[in-house]
Parts: C-alpha cells; sequence; structure tokens
C-alpha cells in the first residue's frame, strides 16, 4: 500500500480547485454589430445568461493540468512502499589530520594509510546503515551526519580531507562522541590515527576500534622559537630556538640559519634519544628580513624541519607622560626600549578612567586619600603586563569603587574588589590602576619600571597588531600568508606533534543494531511520470493553438 513520509504536503491537492475554475469562467466576448443573430443563437443565450460560470465541458487540457498537480503533490509528500524489516546500524568513522599523520615511515604517507583503511571500513559497511564522519585536528568536527545511503557522501568528503599542519585536540573528540553514544542504537566508532600522544585515560569508558598507522619515531624537530628585539638596542634582535631528537637512537642533526635566504651560520651537534639542545644567535636588522631556521638532515617527518620569521627593525615606543610625577618619570627613563614624546600614541595620565574605546593609555586613578591601605588578594600573572611583576609587595590605597566594564580583564584584586584591569577592544586598549600613583610604594619597588615596560608592550602589540607565527584552528597550514596588509609565516613548533612515535591501540567494538520498517522509495518514478505529464500537456496545448489558427 502506498505511504507517504510527508503527508502534510497533501494539502496542495487544494491547487486543483483554481485551476477548475479557470475553466468554468466564460470567456469574455467583443460587442460586434451584425446584420442578423439568427445563426447565433446559441451565443445570444451565452451572452444573456446571468451568471459568469459555463458549463464544465470535457477538456484534454483540463484532465493533464489536475494530474500534474497530483503528481507534483504526491512527489512531494515523499511516496513509497512499506518493505519487510531489516537490521540497521551506526557508524562513526574517526580520520585523523594532524600534523604527526603527514610522517613518511609508511608509504605513501600515515594519513593516506589511515585513509585507506576508513574506507575499507565504509566498503563493509551495510548500504542500510547510517555513517557519520568526523576530522580530528585543532578542533573535532563533524564532516558529514548520519544518514541513510549516504555512503557516496561519506567516500567523497574522505577523498577532499587533507592532513593539516596543526596539533590534535585529542580532548575534543571524547566531548563530541559521547553525547551521540547515548542514541539508539549505539555506534559503531572505528579511530583511524597514529595515535601519537593519545590520552588513553580520556577515552577510558569510550568503545572503539582502532586503525593504527606508523612504524617509527625516527624524528628531529625544532620545537620552540622566538625572535625578541634587545630592549637596549632595537636594531639586534635575539633568536632563540630549541632542538630536540625524538629517535630512539643518538643522532647528528646539520642546522642552518639564513637571512633571505643567505646562510649566516651552519653547524652540525650530536643529540643522545630525547636529549634537546637550547641555542640562541644575535642578529643584526636594520631592515625587514626574512629569518630561517633549517635542519637539512633528513627524517620521517619533515613538518617541524624549519622555522621562519618575517622580522621587522624595532624602534623605541614614543609615550606621552600626561602626569607630573617625577617617580614615573624617572622609570619611564629608564627603559631603554621606550622615548617619551609629547606624540606618542601610548599615553600614561592620571585621573578618572576613561570610556573602553578611549585609545592607548594607562591610567592612575585619583583619590582615596582617606581610605585604609589595601594588598592584593588575588592576581593574574599569567597576563603580559603582569609578567615578571612581583604583585604580592605592592600596597596601596585604593579610589572609590568603580564599575569594571563586562569586556576587562581583570588582574588585581583585593578584599574590597578589582583595582587593576585590562581592556582590549578594537582601536583600543587601557591598563588602568584605582589608585593614585603618589598613594602607593609602587614607586618604590624594582618591579615599578617592569610593570611599565609590560604595559607599554602589550599596548604597542594592539596598536601594531604582531602577527602570529604558529599554526592553529586560524592558520591550519606552514607557510607564508597575509594579515593587516603584511607577510608573515605560520610554523609547527610543537613537541607532542614531533614525537611521531606511534601508539598500537587495542580497542573493541560496542554497537548494537535496531529492527527498522524497510521501504522501496517511489519519488524518481513520480518524478519521471510528471516529466512525462509536463511533455504531453505542453505538445496538446501546442496543438490546440495550431489547430485554432
Amino acid at each position: 500500500m502506498l505511504q507517504f513520509s510527508n503527508p502534510a504536503a497533501l494539502w496542495l491537492l487544494a491547487l486543483i480547485l483554481p485551476v477548475v475554475l479557470l475553466y468554468l469562467l466564460k470567456q469574455k466576448r467583443r460587442e460586434i454589430t451584425v446584420p442578423s443573430v439568427l445563426l447565433w443563437k446559441q451565443a445570444v443565450e451565452d451572452l444573456s445568461a446571468r451568471t459568469p460560470f459555463q458549463k464544465l465541458r470535457s477538456n484534454l487540457l483540463l484532465l493533464l493540468q489536475i494530474l500534474i498537480i497530483v503528481v507534483l503533490t504526491a512527489l512531494l509528500s515523499q511516496p513509497y512502499l512499506p518493505a519487510a524489516y531489516r537490521e540497521s546500524s551506526r557508524c562513526i568513522l574517526v580520520l585523523d589530520l594532524s600534523a604527526s599523520m603527514k610522517a613518511r615511515d609508511v608509504k605513501p604517507s600515515r594519513f593516506a594509510s589511515a585513509r585507506e583503511g576508513l574506507l575499507d571500513v565504509l566498503d563493509s559497511v551495510s548500504p542500510a546503515d547510517e555513517v557519520m564522519l568526523i576530522s580530528l585536528s585543532s578542533e573535532a568536527s563533524v564532516q558529514q551526519t548520519f544518514a541513510a545511503g549516504n555512503h557516496l557522501r561519506v567516500r567523497s568528503r574522505l577523498l577532499r580531507l587533507e592532513p593539516e599542519d596543526t596539533p590534535g585536540e585529542w580532548e575534543q573528540l571524547p566531548l563530541l562522541l559521547n553525547p551521540l553514544l547515548k542514541e539508539k542504537p549505539r555506534a559503531r566508532i572505528v579511530i583511524a590515527s597514529d595515535f601519537a600522544n593519545f590520552p588513553a585515560n580520556s577515552f577510558a569508558n569510550l568503545s572503539f576500534e582502532a586503525i593504527s598507522v606508523g612504524t617509527s619515531s625516527d624524528n628531529a624537530g625544532i620545537t620552540r622559537a622566538a625572535l625578541q628585539p634587545l630592549p637596549e638596542d632595537p636594531g639586534n634582535q635575539m633568536l632563540f630556538y630549541q632542538i630536540r631528537n625524538f629517535s630512539s637512537e643518538t643522532r647528528k642533526v646539520e642546522l642552518q640559519i639564513s637571512m633571505n635566504e643567505d646562510v649566516i651560520d651552519a653547524y652540525e651537534i650530536t643529540l643522545p634519544a630525547g636529549d634537546t639542545s637550547d641555542r640562541s644567535k644575535r642578529l643584526p636588522v636594520p631592515n625587514p628580513v626574512k629569518i630561517r631556521i633549517q635542519i637539512v638532515t633528513g627524517d620521517a617527518f619533515s613538518v617541524d624541519n624549519d622555522f621562519v620569521f618575517y622580522a621587522q627593525p624595532q624602534f623605541r615606543i614614543p609615550v606621552d607622560l600626561q602626569m607630573d610625577d617625577p617617580f614615573t618619570r624617572k622609570a619611564l627613563d629608564a627603559l631603554p626600549s621606550v622615548e617619551l614624546s609629547p606624540s606618542g600614541k601610548v599615553v600614561v595620565r592620571s585621573g578618572p578612567a576613561g570610556p573602553p574605546d578611549s585609545g592607548y593609555c594607562i591610567t592612575f586613578r585619583r583619590g582615596g586619600k582617606d581610605a585604609p591601605v589595601s594588598e592584593p588578594v588575588q592576581w593574574k600573572n599569567t597576563h603580559p603586563v603582569l609578567r615578571f611583576v612581583d604583585v604580592s609587595r605592592w600596597r596601596f590605597v585604593p579610589a572609590p569603587k568603580t564599575e569594571v566594564p563586562a569586556q576587562a580583564t581583570i588582574l588585581v584584586e583585593t578584599a574590597q574588589g578589582t583595582v587593576v584591569y585590562a581592556m582590549d577592544r578594537p582601536n583600543s586598549r587601557q591598563v588602568v590602576l584605582n589608585f593614585a600613583i603618589e598613594d602607593s610604594n609602587l614607586p618604590l619597588l624594582a618591579g615599578f619600571p617592569i610593570f611599565l615596560q609590560n604595559s607599554i608592550e602589550w599596548i604597542r602589540d594592539g596598536i601594531e597588531k604582531p602577527l602570529p607565527t604558529l599554526t592553529g584552528s586560524e592558520l591550519k597550514q606552514e607557510g607564508p600568508f597575509t594579515r593587516f596588509e603584511r607577510q608573515g609565516y605560520a610554523n609547527l613548533a610543537d613537541s607532542g606533534e614531533s614525537d611521531i612515535a606511534p601508539a598500537k591501540i587495542s580497542g573493541h567494538a560496542g554497537a548494537e543494531t535496531r529492527s527498522v520498517a524497510g521501504r522501496i522509495d517511489l519519488s524518481v518514478w513520480f518524478l519521471i511520470l510528471l516529466l512525462c505529464i509536463a511533455i504531453l500537456e505542453w505538445w496538446v496545448f501546442h496543438q490546440r493553438m495550431h489547430a485554432e489558427a
């Protein structure tokens, strides 16, 4: 018996009424003077009728148009014929796209082998089963949702996926899978990966099948690199980098450092298994220059064998001091990277806190002389402003309590509330201290110039918007990129991904099946019938037009 998945569409049958009504309406006739109407008796009687409708006569076009509406309505209602019950299950395929999957200890690569394993699993799944595809790299993402008979879409999506130069965020995968496993029937999970740095504890309660790829841990990589300007000499910058041997044996590693493709340093070091070498080099940067650290020695994983900076020359930061305080002036004069200038975009001032978009400034608030001395009870030493600053020694007389903007980052708190906060908004960065400089012991502390230096550099970064140097959720591939009309370079420097030692995971299946009513979909046949009727209606209409002509 014919049934419909979307019976609500049957309301479209009501369109038959206006179509029939169009055939009942009389045609409008023109008035013409003639010698006699004896031969037009039928026409005269029709003209004298009081009703605008005429008798419905047999009309092939009308029948075809009604049939078109009926078939179109049936098509939109998703017709099918019930079939015998069958067993159905669900399968979730997970493919690791993280950087370590580019290792070539298996041919052509770990990624290609893992993808081929999932394609074999897909071929073995019943066509009636539902399949979901999930990728894992800097985030866990659903590439194809559950649907019966979606195997071709899953295969097409699998073949389009490519590995990324980002660390794999394994912790996100259980958060995505656990809600799906609460649905019935419980899905079969197949994970294809090298399982390097796999957090087994996070998957202890998760049943899955593993397709493990990879055979070797042979790799030496650059796990960290930074380029810092020298405060006492902005024309020179210090290059810091770290090399690590992840292999199980001692390795000789050849390195080169180049500036604009010209090699300026080359050497060889011997690293025992698992050992690390930290190096630094002073480099002159009077002009924009491309700096590249490169491991020349080949290994199974080449993504971490180089690190590139597009370095810019550094200049002293102009700061406008708008408060008459000799201690603050002396602290700023002691900073080699700061230059006091009335035209400086970074402002150090006293007074009320400005609105959230009031520019780039450090503000010390006034007032609070009659309040008791307070001390910090909590502070955010991970923020760049408080780096290397011992906030526990701060003492101050706080100004009257002020309302902290909702978007602010609280840096220092007392028992009475927030005393220091930072604001980062488009075209504005502020550090606000809820006390006057003369009502505190900051000028007497050795960390005061450090605090000012950190604050000014953080504010300067908001003006110049430094470009990222590492791959991540935004920059998923190594290589040059352009942002803010400047050129940058994204690199992989992650010890977790460079440790390509594969793990052999012995997972186990925990899938369930369910009985579902089978069905034979008739939508294609109704579509063919609709096209045939439409062609026939078009032919009949044009034949009648030619006959009347």
